[in-house]
C-alpha cells in the first residue's frame, strides 16, 4: 500500500543529492550515479519492510549495498532505491551504542522518497528549500521509528553523533532534532504523516490523540533491532 501524500510545494525539483546529514560524497561510477553492488541482506530488507508497513509506504522501494558514504535515496531506471554502506552503518551503531541509529538512517532515506525529493533534480532550488527537504526526511524518520518501538533518544541517536554536522546542505542539529521529535510524537500518537512537516515542527507539546474519523496508521509490532547484520 502506498499512502504517500503528494504535496506540491514540497516536490519542487528536489533530487537524489538531497541526502542525510551523515552523507558526504561517496564513491560513484563515471556517470556520477552510484549503483547497488548487491541486494540488501535479509536484515536490511527486513528493516525496510517493517518501516514500510509502519508508514504505509515503501513496499515498492528497493534497497541494496553500494559504494556510498553512508546512505542515499536515488531513483535508478524509474525505480525508487535506497543505497547504503554496510560498514558505515555498523560503525554508526557502534558509536551511538544502539542499533536504532542505522535504522533511522534508512528511515530518513525512505522519507526522501515519500516526499518526492529523490525524484527530481536540485538545480536552481533555493538553499532554504534544500534545507527544508532534509527536515522533512528527519520528520519522517522520527515518525517511522516512533511507529516501530524506538525511544526518542534512539530515534535521535544518529543525529547526535559528531559527524552529523551543519552544512550548506544540512540544517543545524537543533532543528533536525526538533523535526525528529515532532515525527516521533506523531508516530507514537498514531497520527497520519504530516503533509507539511514544518507545521508539526512548530507545534509545542505531545501530538494530540487521533480522532475517530482519522485514526492514523494501524498499530504495528516493534521492529527487532540487531547490530552487525547490515
Amino acid at each position: 500500500m502506498d499512502n504517500r501524500v503528494y504535496s506540491r510545494p514540497l516536490r519542487v525539483s528536489f533530487g537524489w543529492a538531497c541526502l542525510i546529514a551523515l552523507l558526504t560524497a561517496g564513491a560513484t561510477p563515471a556517470n556520477g550515479r552510484p549503483r547497488p553492488e548487491a541486494p540488501a541482506p535479509s536484515y536490511g530488507a527486513y528493516v525496510l519492510g517493517r518501516l514500510a508497513e509502519a508508514c504505509g509506504f515503501g513496499a515498492g522501494v528497493q534497497i541494496g549495498r553500494a559504494p556510498v558514504s553512508v546512505a542515499e535515496a536515488i531513483v535508478i531506471d524509474d525505480q525508487e532505491t535506497i543505497l547504503y554502506n554496510a560498514r558505515a552503518l555498523e560503525r554508526l551503531d557502534a558509536e551511538t551504542g544502539t542499533g536504532w541509529a542505522a535504522v533511522s538512517v534508512i528511515a530518513h532515506e525512505l522519507g526522501h522518497h515519500y516526499y518526492g525529493h529523490a525524484a527530481a533534480g536540485v538545480a536552481g532550488v533555493a538553499a532554504d528549500d534544500v534545507l527544508r527537504c532534509e527536515l522533512d526526511a528527519d520528520y519522517f524518520s522520527g515518525y517511522a521509528l516512533g511507529r516501530v518501538g524506538a525511544s526518542l533518544g534512539d530515534a535521535q541517536a544518529a543525529q547526535r553523533t559528531s559527524i552529523a554536522a551543519e552544512s550548506a546542505w544540512h540544517p543545524p542539529s537543533s532543528e533536525r532534532l526538533r523535526a525528529i521529535e515532532a515525527g516521533w510524537r506523531d508516530g507514537l500518537g498514531g497520527l497520519p504523516l504530516a503533509q507539511v512537516p514544518s507545521c508539526r515542527m512548530e507545534s509545542a507539546g505531545p501530538a494530540p490523540a487521533p480522532s475517530a474519523c482519522d485514526p492514523g496508521p494501524p498499530t504495528v509490532a516493534p521492529l527487532a533491532v540487531q547490530t552487525g547484520r547490515w
